[in-house]
């Protein structure tokens, strides 16, 4: 009787345990809130709500996500892209701060380390690009895909624009 329906249900998850998993793509959409810039000082920082600041020495601080992919076991990568949408120009936004080089604590109070703090920072186009980094990491077995994807950058034209959302 009922041992039969166990034996049969342990059967079929064993089975099933073991199966590979093979997907063309994976697509995953975020949305983002508009960004409030709060002035300080000189200064004008970009906020929103659930993301991080970046921390790239001589670059502009500008707002993140680190977003974690759980996989299906077995499952390769070959390669990971992330788009921009829905995008506007943030207006209004002078003097972004940068996140400072590092300089040697004893070297702290130098000539060269206040020269290096005076100098403004260089970007490139499209910085930073939709996706800054990308992980392949496992996790009690369980293969994760960690990424920084980052809605709040500069265009070509080195304009500050956000991307509500990004796939």
């Amino acid at each position: 009787g009922n041992m039969r329906y166990i034996f049969i249900y342990c059967a079929v998850l064993i089975l099933f345990s073991f199966k590979t998993y093979s997907f063309e793509k994976l697509n995953f959409e975020y949305e983002f809130k508009q960004p409030l810039l709060i002035r300080d000082g000189n200064h004008t920082r970009i906020y929103s709500e659930g993301l991080v600041d970046s921390i790239v020495p001589g670059k502009p601080i500008l707002p993140f996500k680190q977003v974690r992919i759980l996989l299906p076991p077995e499952t390769s990568i070959k390669w990971v892209r992330a788009v921009r949408s829905n995008e506007i120009k943030i207006k209004g936004a002078r003097g972004l701060p940068r996140y400072p080089h590092m300089v040697p604590l004893n070297l702290l109070n130098s000539d060269d380390a206040k020269r290096a703090s005076l100098v403004n920072y260089e970007i490139e186009a499209q910085y930073p690009s939709a996706l800054s980094y990308f992980s392949l990491q496992k996790y009690h077995g369980f293969n994760v895909l960690v990424a920084n994807i980052n809605p709040v950058y500069f265009n070509d034209d080195r304009e500050l624009m956000f991307a509500k959302n990004i796939s």
